[in-house]
C-alpha cells in the first residue's frame, strides 16, 4: 500500500492517501462513488501532479474511531457507530459495492461525535485479498478490543456477539435490525432519528467564525413552535361557558393540592426517621440516622436506580463552571511534603507529578489524570467541557499523557488549536511543558506541570 498524511488547508484537515507507482484504480468503485453520494460515506477527490495520484477525504471535525473508543466505552456510542456503519455498506450494495471497496480499519473510520456516527471511507485502489477484512470479522476484533462501562448493563455485548461469531448466516440487513432492536430495549433513539447536540435554545446566536449553522439546524432556528390543538388543551385550564372555573373544578384543584401537601409532610417524617441520606464522590452513602427503618422494596429500588445514575451522569458543567476553583485546596501530609500550583490552589505531594489546565475566561481549573483528556462542547463525551463558545469543536483537541510526558492533538477541528502561538498540525502530537498556553479557536488555557 502506499502512504496516509494529513494536510491542513484554511479551516479543513483532510486526510491525503499517496498511491504507490504500481498500484491500479479500482474502477468500478471510482464510478460508482463519482455518480452516487451514499450517507455515511467519505469519498475521495483525485489529485494527479505528474506521476503522483493521491487521494484526499475531507476529515474537518471528525476523528478516528480509535481515538472514539479509547478509554470506556458507553452503550449509546457503540449503537451509533454500529447502526451508521451498517446502513453505509448496505446503501452501498445497492451500488454494487462491498466490504472490498471500504478501508475496514479503525485509523480509517471517522466519526462525528455529536451524531455518534461512523464514517467509511470509499478506497478505488485494487487490493490484494489479505489486504482486505470482511465486515463481520472487523465487528468482531473491534468488539474484543473494547473496554465497555461497567456501571451499564452489559447484556447487548452478549446478544451482539453472538450474532456476530455466526459467520454463515450474518448478514448487515440481519445485523442492523439486531442493533436496532437492542437500541429500542436499551432505550437509546437511534442516531438516524435524532441528533441532540443540535437541540439548541432558539434564542442562542448562530456560532461566529467558520462553524457555521447546516440547513437543518438553520430550519430549528428559525421556524416557529407550532402546538397543536389538542396540546393546547392539555396546557391550558378548563373553563366554564362563562370564562370562569366551576365550583366543581374548584372543589377537584383543592383536593389535589391537599393530598400533594399530605404527602410532602409524610415524606418530610420519613426523612426525620430514617436521617437524610447524602454522598461524596467515590464514596459510599452515609446516613445521619435517628431511628433506623427497613426500607421498603419501592424505597430499595429508587435507592439504587439513585446510586446508578450517580456514576453514569455526565458531569454538571454548569455548576463547575460557577464554583471559584481558584479556592480548592487539597490538604494532606506534612506541609514541607507538598508543593503548590501557583494560583490553582492544588497540591502535589512529595515525588508526585500533578498536570493541570485552566481556562483563561473564568479560572476554571481541572486535574488531568487519564491518558486522554478530551476538551470541546460535546457534552457527556469530553472531560473539560466548553459549552459557551460555538468556534470550539465538539471534539476539538486532546490532551495525551503517554511515556512519562505530556502532548496535544488537535481533532481536525475547524478553528484549530495553538501552542504558544504556532498552529498544531493535523496528526502532530506536541509536547506541553509548566506554563505552555494553549488556544482552541479563540479560548484560552494554560497548562500547569508541577512536581512534588
Amino acid at each position: 500500500m502506499g502512504t496516509f498524511t494529513y494536510e491542513n488547508q484554511g479551516s479543513h484537515t483532510f486526510l491525503v492517501y499517496v498511491m504507490n507507482q504500481t498500484e491500479q484504480t479500482d474502477t468500478l468503485t471510482r464510478g460508482m462513488m463519482s455518480d452516487n453520494t451514499i450517507s455515511g460515506v467519505l469519498v475521495p477527490g483525485f489529485v494527479q501532479s505528474n506521476m503522483e495520484r493521491r487521494l484526499k477525504y475531507n476529515i474537518s471535525s471528525k476523528i478516528s474511531l480509535r481515538q472514539y473508543f479509547s478509554g470506556s466505552v458507553q452503550k449509546k456510542q457503540l449503537f451509533g457507530i454500529l447502526e451508521s456503519m451498517t446502513a453505509a455498506l448496505l446503501a452501498a450494495e445497492g451500488y454494487l459495492l462491498s466490504d472490498e471497496s471500504f478501508l475496514l480499519e479503525e485509523d480509517y473510520i471517522f466519526v462525528d461525535v455529536g451524531q455518534k456516527a461512523g464514517y467509511l471511507l470509499a478506497f478505488p485502489v485494487e487490493r490484494e485479498k489479505e489486504d482486505q477484512r470482511e465486515y463481520y470479522d472487523f465487528v468482531r476484533r473491534l468488539m474484543f478490543g473494547l473496554n465497555f462501562d461497567e456501571t451499564e448493563d452489559c447484556a447487548y455485548v452478549a446478544a451482539l456477539m453472538n450474532y456476530v461469531n455466526r459467520k454463515e448466516t450474518f448478514s448487515l440487513k440481519g445485523f442492523l435490525e439486531t442493533v436496532k432492536r437492542l437500541e429500542r430495549e436499551n432505550g437509546i433513539q437511534s442516531p438516524a432519528e435524532s441528533r441532540p447536540e443540535m437541540q439548541r435554545p432558539l434564542t442562542q446566536a448562530a456560532p461566529p467564525l467558520t462553524e457555521e449553522l447546516t440547513p437543518s439546524e438553520k430550519t430549528e432556528a428559525t421556524e416557529p413552535v407550532s402546538v397543536s390543538v389538542a396540546e393546547k388543551e392539555k396546557k391550558s385550564p378548563l373553563y366554564s361557558l362563562f370564562g370562569k372555573k366551576s365550583d366543581a373544578e374548584k372543589t377537584e384543584k383543592k383536593e389535589k393540592t391537599e393530598k400533594k401537601e399530605a404527602k410532602k409532610t409524610e415524606k418530610r417524617k420519613g426523612n426525620v426517621r430514617r436521617g437524610m441520606a447524602f454522598q461524596i464522590p467515590g464514596m459510599p452513602v452515609r446516613t445521619e440516622a435517628v431511628q433506623q427503618d427497613e426500607p421498603s422494596q419501592e424505597e430499595e429500588a429508587v435507592q439504587q436506580a439513585q446510586s446508578i445514575a450517580f456514576h453514569t451522569a455526565p458531569p454538571q458543567h454548569g455548576r463547575m463552571e460557577q464554583m471559584d476553583f481558584g479556592s480548592t485546596v487539597i490538604m494532606g501530609g506534612e506541609t514541607e511534603d507538598v508543593t503548590v500550583i501557583a494560583g490553582s490552589g492544588i497540591a502535589a505531594t512529595e515525588g508526585e507529578r500533578i498536570v493541570t489546565i485552566t481556562r483563561v475566561k473564568n479560572g476554571q481549573t481541572m486535574v488531568i489524570e487519564q491518558e486522554v483528556f478530551r476538551l470541546g462542547k460535546s457534552g457527556g463525551y469530553v472531560d473539560f467541557y466548553i459549552g459557551d463558545n460555538g468556534t470550539v469543536s465538539r471534539s476539538h483537541a486532546d490532551i495525551l499523557m503517554q511515556n512519562g510526558g505530556v502532548f496535544i492533538r488537535d481533532n481536525n477541528s475547524l478553528n484549530h488549536t495553538y501552542v504558544n502561538g504556532e498552529m498544531v498540525r493535523a496528526g502532530e502530537q506536541i509536547p506541553l511543558s509548566d506554563g505552555d498556553k494553549i488556544r482552541l479557536s479563540n479560548e484560552e488555557f494554560v497548562i500547569a506541570v508541577k512536581h512534588g
